[in-house]
């Protein structure tokens, strides 16, 4: 779904072609699109017109509209245009002529897609006007989102309409504030659906998302299909919204359990498999498997019994056996599912396109998926062109003869699904004195397929990357002047990281290989213009002559060893999606240094792996968690360096586990997320007063009367975070101070005020002033009977006035 948001970056698109358009542009005949903008029949200023054109791609964007609501867009060159009007002040975005949106204009939708709306043509170079917007008045829908109560930042709220036909749509999404509250403005009046959750969040069990309200949920479903372990939109209740009002949703979400498992291919672990409650598990929500241990972990599972499905591109979902949950915040054993790949036929990696000195030759291969037996038929000439087949390339390499003109080649696999056409590969001459240099990558005389020679000139700056290695480990940089180069051979992509579902793979076991500088340096990082350790200068430099090719420059690459562990939080699986990092630090140089990072799976384990001999420390180090080197070696707040720990010996072909590690809370100064409240309550009354504070460790509360800061009336046993005022018969104001050793903060002082009754009367926010008749208050005061403009002013008339009661919200579900 498109987005306002996006506009920005596209009237910058859209501005950076102007830049180097405008001679054209100048001789150009273009015309415009002007119109008024009104509200509730008033002059709307401050909206902003995006114009597309028939293509529906941004074009550009109006001023705002001024005070009288007029707008005008320029420039624009003869033909079809689409116009929508951002709302402002609480009115509804719409697509011309009065179409109302959530959320911004779409491609190809039938809700509020840009063809649905009017065409506005420019014609003649002519100002096409009268194109006028009269935008509704929205509402909103506001809420918070609580845990047990406790307000919860930071939870997803998405709002889903119901577009009949089965069909639903995330109108928009949003997240809570500091103190769990969340509001959706400027909505059509109609009928909406709010969702709420985070399966992340609260430990390894995550908490149980909901539909409104109290529907337990994991997703929502298209309207009335229900889903396995989801929902359907037909059974929540409805948050009907009216012009200027505010519709609320309130949501108390309870703590979920974890399932975790193993997902395997084959019997090894592989990249793409996701774990989730339905047959397609790869929307919101699905778990991902780790590609490094095969390991999974399902969140925010509630009471009950619970199927899980597991399912990757390319193959055939499975589902796991039934798994009973008996009560939330549990972590769960659930099943294995080793899938099977589904049948396909691909082609995988295809030909590239090279350079190659004139008179060389390169190594073209093919790789592709399919049930056997495949055949290879190479070709040369553009894919498809079965013209000119070449006699004996019947396998998935191809080295081609002496290159002296630019050729193209590609090839075609069959299989009993069928045939297949590749790329067109082409093979290009490198420039007339320039030259090149070849090799072979292997490990223990196996090619190695796939991989990267990286080089550098002779002042140790990166000058290019070969193509990835072919099938005989074949490798060619061409293109380079004449001089000498260094070669840095990385079996693995240098600086490639994967997301799998919330959780950073920084490398992996299936390239077992150190990185080496040619000919024959292991490497425990990338090579480095400074210092001694892999200093590219330090390699055996490779000469290049103008028009002639260097061969021989093979590298026979040594296995590495691996570091793994798993790291828990206080005993608990982290959440991955907090960045737990583990980083590793090569202790067996002069000057020790950081050589490769990596991630927690989401289990909490993790590996180190291609990693060459030597002796190396460990550091693990999350969000808000006390940085530590193994084993159980708190990090200094200048770094982890020279903090000692237990240096770890890593030899070739060796896992090394169990380098395991218990993190711990950083000290956090304590911090108010929920002010107390003011309240009103009848003479003889009690009032319940809350606050709820974050900190590290626990923070300890102490309630007071007065005003805030005023220590010298400490209520006796009032520690927790509700206070009970019990009777209260004159008009009190109450506090609470928060500390924890590391720090503390006072909150606001509530005041409880007595219903005057007979009286028209003013009451107090945080901070604010109580009176009775006649009188003024404090900033954030509301008063009955009368306007009082910013929160202060004075009161009204006084008269008898209803009693106003303010009740702490019910807990209970």
């Amino acid at each position: 779904m498109a987005s306002e948001s996006f506009q920005p970056l596209r009237r910058l698109a859209a501005l950076f072609v102007a830049m180097f358009a405008i001679p054209s542009m100048a001789l150009a005949q273009t015309g415009g699109i002007s119109g008024v903008v009104t509200g509730a029949g008033n002059p709307l200023a401050g909206v902003v017109v995006n114009i597309y054109d028939a293509s529906q791609d941004f074009v550009k964007s109006s001023q705002p509209t001024n005070a009288t609501g007029n707008y005008d867009v320029l420039g624009l060159a003869d033909g079809p245009y689409y116009a929508y009007a951002t709302g402002a002040g609480g009115f509804v975005s719409t697509l011309y002529p009065d179409i109302p949106c959530v959320g911004g204009p779409n491609h190809g939708s039938s809700y509020c897609g840009l063809s649905t709306g009017g065409q506005i043509v420019v014609a003649g170079g002519s100002v096409s006007g009268g194109i006028d917007f009269a935008l509704q008045l929205g509402g909103s829908i506001a809420g918070s989102v609580a845990v047990d109560g406790a307000p919860y930042a930071g939870a997803t709220v998405e709002l889903h309409l119901d577009l009949g036909q089965s069909a639903s749509w995330i109108a928009k999404t949003t997240v809570t504030s500091a103190g769990g509250a969340y509001q959706i403005g400027g909505l059509p009046v109609g009928d909406y659906y709010v969702w709420a959750g985070n399966t992340t969040g609260g430990g390894a069990g995550g908490y149980v998302p909901e539909l409104f309200s109290e529907i337990p949920c994991r997703k929502p479903s298209l309207s009335s299909i229900p889903r396995t372990g989801g929902c359907s939109l037909a059974t929540a209740t409805v948050v009907s919204v009216t012009a200027g009002g505010i519709a609320p949703a309130d949501f108390d979400l309870e703590p979920g359990s974890a399932i975790r498992g193993t997902a395997w291919v084959d019997g090894l672990p592989a990249t793409g498999v996701f774990v989730d409650t339905t047959i397609n598990p790869f929307g919101l929500g699905a778990a991902g498997a780790s590609p490094i241990t095969g390991r999974y972990l399902f969140s925010g599972a509630s009471a009950g019994q619970t199927t899980l499905y597991a399912a990757g591109n390319g193959y055939t979902a499975q589902p796991g056996a039934p798994v009973d949950i008996a009560a939330g915040g549990q972590v769960i054993d659930g099943p294995v599912f080793n899938l099977a790949p589904s049948p396909r036929f691909r082609i995988i990696r295809q030909p590239l396109t090279q350079s190659v000195t004139s008179g060389g030759s390169v190594s073209l291969s093919a790789l592709a998926d399919g049930v056997p037996p495949l055949s290879f038929q190479w070709y040369a000439g553009a894919s498809g062109d079965t013209s000119s087949p070449i006699g004996g390339a019947t396998s998935r390499e191809y080295v081609t003869p002496a290159v002296t003109t630019p050729t193209s080649y590609w090839v075609r696999v069959t299989s009993n699904a069928g045939s297949l056409d590749s790329a067109t590969a082409n093979v290009t001459i490198a420039p007339a004195g320039t030259g090149s240099f070849s090799g072979r990558i292997t490990s223990s005389n196996q090619p190695i397929e796939g991989t990267y020679v990286n080089v550098y000139s002779s002042s140790e700056q990166f000058v290019k990357a070969s193509v990835p290695t072919s099938a005989s480990g074949a490798f060619s940089v061409a293109g380079l002047s004449p001089g000498n180069y260094y070669a840095f051979v990385s079996p693995f992509p240098m600086a490639v990281s994967g997301n799998v579902s919330g959780w950073t793979l920084a490398m992996s076991p299936a390239y077992p290989w150190t990185d080496v500088l040619y000919p024959s340096t292991p490497c425990a990082s990338e090579p480095k213009n400074s210092g001694t350790y892999c200093r590219i200068n330090t390699g055996t430099p490779i000469t290049v002559s103008a028009d002639a090719e260097t061969s021989g420059i093979d590298v026979n690459i040594p296995m590495g060893g691996v570091i793994a562990g798993a790291i828990t939080v206080q005993g608990e699986i982290p959440n991955p999606t907090a960045g737990t990092q583990v980083s590793v630090i090569l202790d067996s140089v002069a000057v020790p240094f950081v050589v490769a990072n990596g991630h927690v799976d989401p289990t909490g384990n993790y590996v180190i792996p291609r990693l060459p001999a030597g002796d190396y420390r460990v550091v693990a180090s999350s969000s808000n968690m006390l940085t530590e080197v193994w084993d159980d070696i708190q990090c200094p707040p200048g770094g982890c360096l020279s903090a000692g720990g237990t240096s770890i010996g890593v030899t070739p072909t060796v896992t090394i586990g169990g380098k395991d590690f218990d993190l711990f809370p950083a000290p956090q100064a304590p911090s108010i997320l929920t002010q107390p409240r003011s309240q009103v309550v009848d003479a003889g009354q009690s009032a319940v007063l809350t606050v709820h504070a974050s900190g590290q460790p626990q923070p300890i509360l102490q309630w007071y009367l007065g005003q805030s800061g005023d220590t010298s009336s400490p209520i006796s046993g009032a520690t927790s975070s509700t206070y009970d005022t019990g009777p209260v018969t004159a008009n009190t104001a109450y506090w609470v101070r928060v500390s924890n050793g590391v720090g503390t903060v006072d909150s606001a002082a509530a005041t409880v005020a007595v219903n005057p009754g007979a009286y028209g009367g003013l009451v107090g926010g945080s901070g604010g002033g109580v009176t009775t008749g006649g009188g003024t208050i404090g900033p954030g005061a509301h008063r009955r009977g009368g306007r009082a403009s910013g929160g202060g002013g004075t009161t009204g008339p006084s008269r008898p006035v209803a009693p106003t009661v303010t009740k702490p919200r019910s807990q209970s579900r």
